[in-house]
């Protein structure tokens, strides 16, 4: 690579980075310092953002939602816009977003994530059934995320959520201890 080429994939990468909020030493390109200080890369940030929060509540319903209940979307979204390993493809993100929550310290959030990631997998061809734990009955959660509302309090107790494409409804409950196979009133979700 020439110098010249390779200054260009430098100040490239380094537009990159302020685009996503992420430190960029001052150095000797006059075009970055004017960039950096530049109304425009503040209200391109802005326009980045809003459509990685589309997507997101589009791709990631169930999630996004919890998370905004707890009051956690917001710094999420940060967190994602400064991440260097998050893809630009759309339906990549919404994967990423789910698979950065899936492990989440909150126990609900976790639960929310893993099971929209087994439905988000289901929809997109997979076989294999998906298990999610929850440490309380799902049921009244997801309706509850599903029509917009935070979720309320629900029935504690040690349930499973099975996705799998072979089940009519997508998704069913199963609470630890009952031999019956039951939706519990879970709605159909549409993905």
């Amino acid at each position: 690579m020439s110098g010249q080429a390779a200054r260009l994939a430098a100040q490239q990468q380094a537009l990159l980075a302020l685009l996503k909020g992420r430190p960029v030493p001052a150095g000797d390109d006059s075009y970055l310092d004017l960039v950096r200080g530049s109304r425009g890369l503040t209200m391109l940030q802005m326009i980045t953002a809003w459509w990685r929060r589309f997507d997101l509540e589009r791709l990631a319903p169930l999630t996004s939602r919890a998370l905004t209940h707890e009051g956690r979307f917001e710094s999420a979204l940060t967190r994602l816009g400064r991440d260097a390993d998050t893809p630009a493809a759309i339906s990549a993100l919404a994967m990423h977003f789910l698979d950065q929550h899936v492990e989440d310290t909150d126990p609900l959030i976790a639960a929310v994530a893993s099971t929209e990631r087994a439905l988000t997998l289901v929809a997109r061809g997979a076989r294999s059934p998906h298990e999610v734990r929850w440490d309380r009955d799902p049921a009244p959660v997801l309706n509850a995320l599903l029509a917009g509302h935070p979720p309320g309090p629900a029935a504690p107790g040690d349930f499973r959520v099975t996705v799998s494409a072979d089940r009519p409804t997508l998704i069913a409950v199963e609470r630890r201890g009952d031999l019956a196979n039951s939706t519990s009133g879970v709605r159909r979700i549409i993905l």
